[in-house]
């Protein structure tokens, strides 16, 4: 069970990071609304990496988890309110600020580096495996 909540509390804190670090992107240049529009970064790479867990288990099971799309578009309605609630609602950007504000500049770098390769990655993983799914195996 403690290796479960450590676990829990390490992605959590990837998922602020990386929360972090795209509001401080926007706000680098300018923009209007960093923090949506960072907020919508996260949730973008949080439903992809959902697909792709839910891709995996259906290539290697058949078992749809979601079989209608409206309930596909409701959870990530759930999920966009849940994450706008606890980053944006209860402004966590500041506190985020303070804890990794002084990063060191290569730290900061190899950690923009990691955040932009798994975002690539989980996108193209997703589309080789329904590409795979629905191409090659024809299912």
């Amino acid at each position: 069970m403690k290796n479960i909540k450590l676990l829990w509390n390490r992605i959590w804190n990837l998922f602020d990071y990386i929360y972090y670090r795209s509001v401080a992107f926007y706000e680098k240049y300018h923009d209007s609304t960093p923090e949506i529009r960072g907020l919508m970064v996260l949730v973008t790479l949080q439903i992809c990496t959902l697909l792709l867990i839910f891709l995996i288990i259906y290539a290697l099971t058949d078992y749809l988890i979601i079989k209608d799309k409206v309930y596909l578009v409701l959870f990530m309605l759930v999920m966009i309110a849940f994450q706008y609630r606890y980053y944006i609602s209860t402004h966590r950007y500041n506190d985020f600020k303070r804890k990794w504000g002084k990063e060191p500049k290569k730290q900061r770098k190899k950690h923009g580096i990691f955040i932009i390769v798994s975002f690539i990655l989980v996108i193209l993983l997703n589309v080789a495996i329904s590409f795979i799914k629905h191409n090659i195996l024809g299912q």
